[in-house]
Order: structure tokens, then C-alpha cells, then sequence
């Protein structure tokens, strides 16, 4: 690739549906100066947050093989994917009725792909709305489970804290 731009950079990464909020650290295709490289280079500092490999799947979640039927557009399969991705982060749990709506919006999607008649773009359309819907349910899913996790450490920290400050209580207290 050329290019008459002075600054250029591009990182690929790997994501399971268009809409993700993060890339996740799963980079496929990194840009490089090469020893033929005409002009000069200069190194730069780019601030970037990506998630964990895997952060878009539990590491113990198995999913069913997803099998591509050529006639129905890509959307509709990212859109089922991204309702499998949210149920595993805990959606049905944690942002139970936007994963309801979503959900809904699907059977919608399949509906629409099993009508012979049914207008492509239409069902592109759906099944993108699905997809953002989706990675909604999924980032409310995350946020809750974070909070709780603080919450508890934070419990945590507050009853070692009071049991230490007993302890010290009690042995100041004690007659010798």
C-alpha cells in the first residue's frame, strides 16, 4: 500500500459484528516500515483502550457452529451471533429487558428470512438494528457485573478492615 498521507497507521483486528463499542487485542494485521520504505519515519504514541482477547466470550462458553446459508445476507448471521454473545455476558440476567426486545427483534429477523418474498434490504435493516441492540444489552450486562464485582471487593475490604480494627480493639482491651 502507498499513500502521499505524512502520518499513516492501521490496525486490523478481529471482532464478531460490526458494532462492537471496543476492538478487542486480537490484531490480524499491523502496518510496518520496511527496509525499502521510502521518506522518514517517526515513531508515535497512539492512546487506544482495547479489550481482552476473548472479551467478548466467556473463555468456558462453547457456541454451535454457525452455518451460513448463501441466500441470507451476512447482517443476519452477525445479528444472531451478537444475541449469543450477549446471553453469554449475562444479559438475560443483567439487562433483562433490552435482551428481551432484542431477542424479539430477532424472531422478527427470522421471520422475514424465511419469506421467499421478503425484501433483502429490509431484513439487512432489522438485523443491523439487532446487532446494535445486542451490543447494548451486552455493555449493560458487562458495567453490571463490574459494579457488583466492586461492590464486593469493596465489602470485602470494609469487613476485613472492621475485623482488624476489633482485633486491635480487643487486644487493647485485654487485661494483662
Amino acid at each position: 500500500m502507498t499513500t502521499d498521507l505524512q502520518s499513516f497507521a492501521m490496525i486490523v483486528t478481529a471482532e464478531p459484528y460490526y458494532a462492537v463499542r471496543r476492538p478487542s487485542n486480537l490484531v490480524v494485521l499491523e502496518n510496518v516500515v520496511r527496509p525499502d520504505t521510502r521518506g522518514s519515519t517517526e515513531s508515535v504514541t497512539a492512546k487506544y483502550e482495547l479489550i481482552d482477547r476473548g472479551g467478548y466470550l466467556p473463555t468456558s462458553y462453547k457456541f454451535d457452529p454457525v452455518v451460513l446459508n448463501a441466500g441470507l445476507p451476512l447482517e443476519f448471521f452477525e445479528a444472531r451471533n451478537a444475541i449469543r454473545i450477549a446471553q453469554s455476558a449475562g444479559a438475560e440476567q443483567y439487562a433483562t429487558e433490552s435482551y428481551r426486545k432484542t431477542v424479539r427483534q430477532m424472531d422478527e429477523a427470522d421471520s422475514m428470512a424465511t419469506r421467499k418474498h421478503e425484501n433483502r434490504k429490509s431484513l439487512i435493516a432489522v438485523s443491523r438494528e439487532v446487532v446494535e441492540k445486542a451490543e447494548d444489552a451486552r455493555e449493560i450486562s458487562v458495567k453490571h457485573i463490574d459494579d457488583e464485582r466492586l461492590a464486593h471487593e469493596r465489602s470485602a475490604g470494609a469487613n476485613r478492615e472492621a475485623s482488624a480494627n476489633n482485633r486491635a480493639d480487643a487486644e487493647f482491651t485485654t487485661p494483662r
